[in-house]
């Protein structure tokens, strides 16, 4: 019998997450203008599944469904089917994302869509079983159902998706503006509106599941230090952080932080790691130990630079987008310990990792890790995190020390199992993200060799930025391309406002006067090509003629990373006052008004919103120093003085002397690194820092 041909298109794609579905029996077409074609000249429905690499029921689903001969045979009859890597097109992601929420399902992946031949939804879910049980529909029956609707009842389909279409394209967030007196709400008023949402039992804010929205922390934390969030507020934002820190979210033995928890009390993580996440957490860990110095905070930050440089960091410099939670099919397999194999582990057969302490202490030890015969997760296994009950016992030198050695014969045991996969695309966006946080660290970080660290791996992946993801254009200069799995994507707005970012804070740290103009100029592209009155548009205006998608308005939001939108405010304003110009911010005058009153709808998922708009105008500030200045112990000890609200800027001259300019206007101005330390002491001189 001859051979069926497989007209499965994948194989020879750089996407793990496609190439894994290359045997699948469905006929996938990557996404693009072919397939598209193909759907519009056929007039024929299009199935299209988005996902990731590092999702568990991503590949539950792709593995029960498309391989399934009855399911692939529906599919392949009567629909083109696109598969996309969530990383490599995150427009898509977002709108059918939206999609989902308008049919009662969940704005998470998987995506399952079914749509239009021009792409608009009549139905779209997220995960489904194979077949229907009594529970839930099966993915097999609804595809026969909307394949009969579509082919029996196309009026009342096109009338269905179009609604849907409308929606999108205007959004289901009412337009109503928020009343409120002056520039924008205090602080305190935020964190009184948030009051009744927070968790005084496990920290954070809602229930389960747990995603901690970084930027509002970071927020808080910023707030905080500038004395504008009373004690009992500031103690909650401390507790959540910390109960998370000690709970099962974060990876304790090699580093990093899980994507979510599934309890509200931080236990039992999702165990799939995205460096996005990493990014997010690390900002927030460089300001947490500014006011919170607690050991945790530090050997968290330690232990994160560790994983980057170890695990996610590629030959030529660029960082890998994720890691699965899966290994050997079983989530958590490779995280989790039962009780026997976690003291079989901590006590170590062999002799370089014994140690006689951790054998005497053993049953407290287990205590602290709260380590028991039943587990907190299935198959009597135990995630990895401290008990929060027995802080005090835990958060002392000798205890601590103790800790640590646990955690490093964990991490010599964890290494003889078989890890899960680590996605090894790299996106711009993510990358960036890092290098922000890392000049975070740069900046913020008390301890001396952490700074270093920071430094070094922050040179490296700068370095591996500039090589995989920069490219010539025809016309000369430089465009960012956002993938390195694929050329063709189109051109993303958080991409380019990251990389202004980064361009801002190296400067910052540097006084290298080449990545203040490239700021500049980044800032004056994205005004040109991804503002449109009130909008800020997720890609660039001109890829409009070349992709069928809605180019959606970007997301006030964060999720599943901090809004660009936001951001994109945040450094705008911080830009006006570096150049002492309004030009590019003007423009955006729009787009920050409609971003005020979404955010103040609602304020915990819009932390990086909160950062862009809380400062009235005149509270930024520009300090000039000498550039010389950077590499002076006494200048760098003193820069976390300074909250994003200070911008900070160089000269080249030869005399030793600074200013700080408001509005154009000098509120002050000296000469010596002493003079300026001396007068800007929050002790001595709180004053002049308000």
């Amino acid at each position: 019998m001859a051979k069926k041909p497989n007209y499965n298109l994948l194989k020879d794609e750089k996407s793990i997450f496609l190439n894994n579905r290359k045997d699948d029996l469905v006929h996938w077409h990557r996404f693009g203008v072919e397939a598209l074609d193909i759907a519009q000249k056929n007039s024929s429905p299009i199935f299209l599944f988005i996902g990731s690499a590092a999702d568990y029921m991503c590949d539950e689903l792709a593995t029960e469904s498309f391989l399934n001969e009855e399911i692939a045979a529906e599919l392949n009859g009567n629909f083109v089917c696109i598969i996309v890597d969530r990383d490599e097109f995150p427009d898509l992601a977002t709108l059918y994302s939206r999609a989902a929420l308008l049919y009662g399902h969940e704005g998470i992946l998987p995506i399952t869509a079914f749509l239009m031949p021009d792409m608009k939804p009549y139905y779209v879910g997220n995960y489904f079983p194979a077949k229907s049980d009594g529970d839930q529909t099966g993915l097999y029956d609804i595809i026969k159902e909307l394949a009969s609707v579509f082919k029996n009842d196309k009026d009342n389909v096109i009338e269905n998706a179009n609604k849907a279409w409308e929606t999108l394209q205007h959004g289901s967030t009412p337009k109503e503006s928020v009343s409120f007196d002056g520039h924008f709400p205090h602080p305190m008023a935020v964190m009184n509106a948030l009051k009744e949402f927070q968790d005084s039992a496990n920290g954070g804010y809602g229930p389960s599941p747990r995603f901690p929205n970084f930027s509002f922390y970071e927020w808080a934390l910023e707030q905080m230090l500038e004395g504008m969030i009373d004690e009992q507020f500031g103690k909650h934002i401390i507790f959540s952080l910390e109960k998370m820190l000690m709970g099962g979210i974060v990876d304790h033995v090699r580093g990093g932080i899980h994507n979510s928890s599934r309890d509200a009390n931080w236990q039992l993580p999702t165990f799939e790691k995205y460096l996005y996440n990493q990014a997010a957490l690390l900002k927030v860990l460089a300001k947490m130990g500014l006011l919170y110095p607690s050991p945790i905070v530090f050997d968290s930050i330690i232990k994160m630079l560790d994983y980057l440089q170890t695990e996610m960091l590629g030959e030529s410099g660029n960082l890998f987008s994720s890691q699965s939670g899966t290994s050997e099919g079983t989530p958590g397999l490779y995280f989790c310990f039962s009780e026997e194999e976690f003291e079989h582990a901590v006590m170590a057969e062999n002799e370089e990792q014994q140690n006689p302490e951790i054998a005497e202490n053993i049953d407290k030890i287990k205590k602290w890790f709260n380590i028991t015969k039943d587990g907190n997760y299935t198959s009597q296994l135990n995630t990895i995190k401290l008990n929060h009950d027995f802080k005090e016992e835990i958060f002392t030198p000798k205890s601590w020390d103790l800790i640590r050695k646990v955690y490093h014969n964990l991490l010599s045991d964890r290494k003889l199992r078989i890890p899960p996969i680590t996605d090894n695309k790299s996106v711009a966006s993510a990358n960036l993200l890092v290098l922000s946080s890392l000049t975070d660290v740069v900046q913020y970080c008390s301890i001396d060799v952490i700074r270093r660290t920071a430094s070094q791996l922050f040179n490296k992946i700068l370095d591996g930025f500039y090589d995989v993801f920069l490219t010539e254009k025809p016309d000369g200069g430089k465009t960012i391309i956002h993938t390195n799995t694929r050329s063709d994507t189109p051109t993303y707005l958080e991409d380019y406002v990251f990389f202004a970012e980064v361009q801002l804070r190296t400067y910052e740290i540097t006084a290298n006067e080449v990545f203040k103009k490239n700021f500049l100029d980044t800032l004056t592209f994205i005004t040109k090509e991804f503002i449109d009155g009130e909008q800020v548009t997720t890609r660039r205006k001109r890829n409009d003629d070349v992709y069928a998608h809605l180019n959606l308005d970007c997301s006030p939001f964060d999720g599943p990373y901090r809004s660009a939108k936001a951001t994109l405010i945040a450094i705008a304003r911080r830009g006006a006052a570096l150049f002492d110009s309004t030009e590019l911010l003007d423009q955006l005058e729009k787009a920050k008004e409609r971003l005020t009153h979404d955010v103040l709808k609602n304020p915990y998922p819009a932390g990086e919103a909160l950062r862009a708009l809380t400062y009235p105008d005149n509270a930024y500030k520009v300090l000039t120093v000498p550039g010389q200045w950077t590499s002076l112990d006494k200048f760098i000890k003193f820069t976390p003085y300074f909250m994003p609200r200070f911008v900070l800027n160089y000269h080249n001259e030869k005399e030793q002397w600074w200013k700080i300019v408001s509005q154009g206007k000098c509120e002050l101005q000296g000469s010596g690194i002493d003079e300026l330390v001396s007068n800007l002491t929050p002790k001595e001189n709180e004053a002049n820092l308000q």
